[in-house]
């Protein structure tokens, strides 16, 4: 079926087939993904920015001697110098639990980095300093 461009769009319930090449299809590369994989790409993206919308802070360490990769509030940190992240669960005794996150990053300015530190703390740690 064509649209009103005159080229061919899938009909509800007849998609791409088996044997169409990009040539018949007025398209370069597709990509067919599972409901489940497109759920799991696209779980918790802004759609107008891009951005995960759903997290404060994903730490991702390949392995043992890696940089961290870090994104909080949906911003990847660049120019790490330090990351400590310390929680500890809460208990029946008096002052316990809480989090302390602490990310100390260069950005880049228009003449040296300037060092900025992001740092949250909650539960017990509010007064540890």
């Amino acid at each position: 079926m064509e649209n009103k461009e005159g080229t061919r769009r899938p009909v509800e319930g007849n998609g791409p087939r088996i044997g169409d090449t990009p040539s018949t299809l007025n398209e370069e590369k597709i990509q067919f993904v599972t409901k489940e994989e497109h759920q799991s790409i696209h779980a918790g993206v802004d759609w107008a920015t891009g951005k995960d919308k759903t997290s404060l802070l994903v730490i991702e360490l390949e392995n043992e001697t890696a940089v961290p990769k870090v994104v909080y509030k949906g911003e990847e940190i660049n120019g790490k110098e330090n990351v400590h992240l310390n929680w500890e669960t809460k208990t029946q005794e008096g002052l316990s639990g809480g989090m302390e996150l602490k990310l100390d990053h260069y950005i880049s300015g228009k003449s040296a980095p300037a060092k900025e530190t992001i740092h949250l703390q909650t539960g017990k740690y509010v007064l540890d300093d």
